[in-house]
């Protein structure tokens, strides 16, 4: 294993309200700091947190999401991850 931080769609594209994105890896939690305004060392696991989402330079809002975390290794892939619940279809 490489140990690689991945992200992925993980609902299917177009087809539904709301997509799910998860980041997987040692550095999920990179995405909280750099898109979004919360503190990622306040960040607790399996609680739901409603934010903006921005670009990574933070010039442009995105859209807003439900982010969710679940530390390793007590999440699916036993790795950290970070889920953000956004605007889905096309």
């Amino acid at each position: 294993m490489d140990n690689q931080t991945i992200y992925a769609l993980s609902t299917v594209f177009g087809k539904s309200g709301v997509a799910v994105i998860r980041i997987s890896g040692d550095k999920a939690l990179d995405v909280v700091e750099k898109m979004t305004e919360l503190n990622p060392r306040a960040i607790q696991p399996r609680y739901a947190y409603f934010t903006n989402l921005y670009s990574a330079d933070k010039a442009r809002l995105l859209d807003k999401c439900l982010l969710l975390y679940f530390k390793g290794p007590n999440s699916f892939t036993g790795e950290d991850i970070v889920e953000l619940q956004i605007h889905g279809s096309k």
